[in-house]
């Protein structure tokens, strides 16, 4: 019996990391460029894991 790996969902940590970012605009300013440096990367390996469908 095999088992494929299953893709793990960015969902929560882009949800997560939009919000952090906007929540830290008052906050701090270094805060807001980390979760905006986050937002970033986890939006670019989300688009990497739908790829296939963006082809079609």
């Amino acid at each position: 019996m095999t088992r494929k790996k299953k893709k793990s969902s960015l969902g929560v940590p882009l949800l997560i990391a939009a919000i952090g970012t906007v929540a830290s605009i008052a906050i701090s300013k270094k805060l807001h460029v980390g979760f905006g440096i986050a937002l970033a990367g986890l939006s670019l390996l989300h688009a990497l894991q739908h790829k296939k469908s963006f082809k079609r």
